[in-house]
């Protein structure tokens, strides 16, 4: 699994950080990208809290025994999306894979 946070729209004046604006998608060939947000999206910003806000909900869910990756990334995208709804515009988190395993988690139940 590679999880991948939003860009900022914001480059660094150094020029350390793309300008287009967003991630490009990926072709995962058998294995799990989760995204932050949506292609061509940037990250919702705010004020407050240690981390952004893809951040914030996958620790919130990422260590949670026997937790199919799959609902972890639906789960994630949901509290994201309500979490940015009031600020203007919500983060919509993807996830492409080709996973051929069911039940696939991060901890294992046992």
């Amino acid at each position: 699994a590679l999880v991948l946070d939003c860009c900022r729209d914001d480059p660094l004046p150094s020029g350390d950080r793309s300008a287009r604006g967003g991630l490009a998608s990926m072709d995962p060939k058998g294995s799990l990208v989760a995204f932050g947000c949506a292609r061509g999206q940037t990250t919702a910003e705010r004020r407050s809290g240690r981390n952004g806000i893809f951040t914030e909900h996958l620790l919130a869910h990422i260590e949670e025994r026997g937790l199919d990756i799959n609902n972890l990334f639906i789960r994630v995208g949901k509290a994201v999306e309500e979490a940015t709804r009031g600020l203007g515009r919500p983060m919509v988190p993807y996830v492409n894979h080709s996973l051929r395993e069911e039940g696939a988690s991060l901890y294992p139940a046992s």
